[in-house]
């Protein structure tokens, strides 16, 4: 079962790496790069100011620590005791990899950051925003943002899920911890 489950995450990798052509590739590679989806931050606490008004650091903490945490877990702990090789640096897989614009990311890739962090700050966005058009936003956008790695081909798919359950985990326990005693 264990074996099956690796084939398909490997062959889906492949699959997705593999159609990638440019311009694709040269959008895909800006779109893993958290600075281009400033614009969307700025946007996301203009709308934590509108709906929350001075109460907004609440919001924005919770949204800031979530995904600082998940990456702290994700790259400072798991990814170290894990040790499972990213497919541009596993010596049987990386000769099958179309790597892009000679990006091979770090050593070990179970499991994503990028996943981790994008979902942890998503989650913690749409649950303060309680507006479907909030939700359908961020968890688009992490969900994106995630698959530019598998792309990319520095993840299996398998590691994208492995980082959005850390950062949906990270951001649910923020969100108990900073609850409003009142709510």
């Amino acid at each position: 079962m264990i074996d099956t489950l690796r084939e398909w995450d490997t062959a889906l990798l492949l699959w997705a790496n593999h159609l990638g052509k440019e311009p694709w590739d040269t959008w895909v590679w800006y779109a893993t790069k958290t600075w281009v989806w400033i614009p969307l931050f700025v946007v996301g606490a203009i709308a934590y100011l509108i709906r929350w008004g001075k109460q907004a650091w609440r919001p924005a903490l919770v949204t800031a620590l979530a995904p600082a945490c998940a990456d702290l877990l994700t790259s400072g702990v798991i990814k170290p005791l894990v040790g499972r090789l990213r497919p541009t640096h596993d010596p049987a897989l990386s000769p099958h990899i179309r790597v892009v614009h000679g990006y091979r990311g770090g050593t070990y890739g179970f499991p994503s950051g990028h996943a981790a962090n994008s979902s942890a700050a998503a989650w913690a966005f749409a649950r303060y925003m309680k507006h479907p058009l909030a939700w359908s936003i961020a968890l688009s956008w992490a969900l994106f943002h995630s698959l530019t790695r598998v792309y990319l081909g520095v993840h299996y798919p398998s590691d994208l899920i492995g980082g959005w359950i850390i950062g949906f985990g990270m951001a649910t326990v923020l969100l108990r911890i900073f609850a409003p005693k009142n709510a």
